[in-house]
């Protein structure tokens, strides 16, 4: 079965305030901390230290390059418009794992662009921070030079789960999606999801890891990857990365041997990256067309040529814009062993050859031009993938679908997923029941063992044989650099604690007083100092500032969280943004029937200059709407040119372009005149001194053009 996936967005949509409620535009320090003498062939003998500010708190990040996301025998080739291949080169050292200094249970996932911008995500305190590069939002750079006088290219934009804005839509036939059914579906509703302490203590499976072949085409390498082949491989490897996270956090039940179904996910084995449009073949899923194809047949073709059961799935990555805001389609697994579609798919024929059909595709581009932003391209891949991996969209059963009020939407919601209730970010009961089933009969056909956790890599944890490390300082060091930790993850003598791994441990290896501040106070974020013990190497969770405590854009604490004006309890509603521009730059907060409207009309509740507003910033209490709007739309305009577009360009933005016109030709033609009459003036002034010497029509030409 096939599902695509859809996206509501305006015309507007390269303006981020439609599709971020806030974000920070920052800049990065990035330092290569030394390591000691060892062999320079060794992998990930590389530690960095990465340290900015954003959102009123500081990042001090340790990284070491990640391990495990790449198969060994991973191969990656550029492709070019003729077919012609040669491989190319991915360093693994520049995709990073790491950790924030003094927050132990921190998850950090970055790698770096060409020009030094991030991109990734860090998890810490219950908050998801999303970072990527600003320039990526816009068609060329020169358009965001144009926007933003001082802007730089390794500029970073920064954002937090919650300020997404994204939500799907149903099609015009009320459904979410078209699905073709290509093998059978079992009812497995009659399937348990909850584990009994005798099943906790079962093994889990060996083969855990689905091998991707992942494929970018021309118009991904060239929007996204901005005609970087490194920066594309990296971005498609960081997106593998999170998406990930998602899948091998879930517990999928317990196969058909009793083994539990944990720790499930995918590592690539092959990239194919396309550094030009594929020519003279235009049904090609790479080729460039002035008239646009449906996804089903961009699919279908990709499924022809790359589809393989050499992996567990492929998948590709594309910048293509389709209709009605489709973003993503799969084939949905069967649990049937002959049934093709998704993951393990068998080999299937018709009258145009061999295909199959373990394959999947997922856009960074809407369907009126706006690139997604990295946090939209994670839910879509995730929901994709559990296409691939067996799951329909959920029903609409309050234990699959429930209310926010129970945690709001899952990953396969059918209608609304935003990345920001507690469920987006988990698969249902009915998506875990559907893809266990599949897991359990083909798992072992096409799955591979994943590479254990390693000493080296920075966090101290426990491997798969059970070794638990007492230190982990990262990279691969002699015994005589560190005075803490071994080259083998133990502390040396007399050490009870690295201050690499925790933020309450002296340079001498030991515990630092209970007089020690190892958390600042951040009111913003409605968390108190907090000290170490004495007894400990790690920094105590801080306890919270006092509920109603002013945090963020007028907002309240409340348990440690910084709600928004309109969720604090005497209100208890959403935040929401006007589009009436005679109240765009009033707080406005969505009631329960769906309305946004603005909560009050007094003064104080005017918005602060430079706040978002529906189509621009607010300034003295009114919307401005920005040049960026125009020129972005234009931008995109000439990017996807066509007869109906540039019409509706022109009676959006008629006195835009009249006035831009006038000016064109106005100001050249005023610049011309007037060197014109200098020289005039001059050829009279010399006639009337008596000069013999005749300025003609040729030597004034000569003289604008030289002057």
């Amino acid at each position: 079965m096939e599902v695509a996936l859809k996206t509501s967005l305006s015309r507007d949509d390269t303006d981020l305030s439609n599709r971020l409620k806030y974000y920070e535009i920052i800049k990065i320090n990035r330092r290569l901390e030394k390591r000691g003498i060892v062999d320079i062939n060794v992998p990930y003998n590389k530690q960095e230290r990465l340290i900015f500010r954003a959102f009123n708190r500081l990042f001090d990040i340790y990284l070491t390059p990640k391990k495990g996301l790449l198969h060994r025998n991973f191969k990656c080739r550029e492709v070019d418009g003729y077919g012609f291949e040669k491989l190319c080169t991915v360093n693994p050292d520049d995709h990073f794992g790491g950790h924030i200094h003094g927050a132990t249970d921190s998850i950090v996932s970055l790698t770096y662009d060409d020009e030094g911008s991030l991109l990734g995500i860090i998890w810490v305190a219950g908050d998801l921070y999303i970072f990527e590069p600003a320039r990526i939002h816009f068609v060329i750079f020169f358009q965001y030079v144009m926007l933003n006088k001082n802007a730089q290219p390794w500029e970073v934009l920064a954002y937090r789960n919650s300020d997404l804005k994204m939500k799907y839509i149903t099609s015009s036939n009320g459904s979410f999606c078209s699905a073709i059914s290509l093998g059978n579906q079992n009812n497995v509703s009659n399937l348990k999801s909850t584990r009994s302490k005798r099943q906790i203590l079962l093994p889990p499976v060996l083969k855990n890891r689905c091998a991707l072949r992942v494929v970018a085409d021309y118009q991904f390498f060239k929007t996204i990857g901005n005609g970087s082949q490194a920066f594309s491989a990296r971005y498609l490897i960081n997106v593998i990365d999170r998406v990930n996270a998602l899948y091998t956090t879930t517990d999928w039940g317990i196969d058909e041997d009793g083994r539990r179904l944990i720790n499930m996910g995918f590592m690539i084995k092959e990239m194919i990256i396309h550094t030009s449009p594929t020519v003279d073949q235009p049904n090609h899923y790479n080729s460039v067309s002035n008239v646009k194809r449906s996804v089903k047949a961009v699919l279908d073709n990709f499924s022809r040529i790359q589809g393989s059961d050499k992996y567990c799935l492929v998948h590709l990555f594309t910048a293509q814009s389709f209709e009605n805001g489709v973003l993503g389609l799969a084939y949905i697994s069967s649990p049937e062993l002959n049934a093709a579609g998704g993951i393990c798919s068998v080999q299937n024929r018709d009258r145009l050859g061999v295909v199959y059909y373990n394959t999947a595709l997922s856009s960074t581009k809407a369907t009126h031009g706006g690139t997604v932003v990295s946090r939209e391209a994670d839910i879509v891949t995730a929901h994709e993938l559990g296409h691939n991996w067996g799951a329909t969209h959920d029903d609409m059963s309050l234990e699959c679908s429930p209310p926010y009020g129970s945690g709001g939407s899952y990953i396969m919601n059918t209608f609304s997923v935003s990345g920001y209730d507690e469920n987006n970010n988990h698969f249902s009961p009915c998506s875990r029941r559907l893809i266990g089933k599949v897991l359990s009969r083909k798992a072992d056909i096409c799955f591979e063992p994943e590479m254990s956790a390693f000493c080296g890599n920075g966090r101290v944890e426990v491997s798969t044989d059970g070794f638990a490390e007492e230190c982990d300082v990262g990279g691969l060091i002699s015994e005589t650099v560190d005075k803490c930790c071994t080259s083998d993850c133990r502390l040396k003598p007399n050490a009870i604690c690295s201050p690499k791994n925790s933020p309450c441990c002296s340079s001498d290896c030991q515990f630092l007083p209970s007089t020690h501040l190892c958390l600042h106070e951040n009111r913003f974020q409605c968390k108190l100092s907090s000290y170490c013990t004495g007894n400990s190497g790690e920094c105590p969770e801080p306890g919270f500032v006092e509920d109603g405590t002013s945090c963020i854009e007028d907002g309240e604490c409340l348990n440690g969280q910084c709600l928004t004006f309109c969720e604090r309890p005497s209100v208890n509603k959403k935040p929401c943004m006007c589009s009436r521009e005679a109240v765009a730059c009033l707080r406005c907060c969505r009631s329960e029937n769906g309305t946004c409207e603005p909560y009050s009309r007094d003064p104080k509740y005017v918005l602060k200059d430079g706040t978002r507003c529906i189509h621009g910033t607010c300034s003295r209490a009114v919307c401005i709407k920005e040049v960026a709007d125009v020129v972005s739309h234009f931008w995109n305009i000439i990017e996807n040119l066509d007869e109906t577009n540039f019409w509706k360009f022109v009676s959006d933005n008629l006195v835009g372009i009249i006035v831009a016109v006038v000016l064109i030709v106005w100001v050249p033609a005023s610049v011309l005149i007037h060197k014109m009459d200098k020289v005039y003036e001059a050829a009279a002034k010399e006639e009337s001194d008596n000069r013999i010497e005749v300025v003609g029509e040729k030597s004034i030409y000569k003289y604008i053009l030289n002057s």
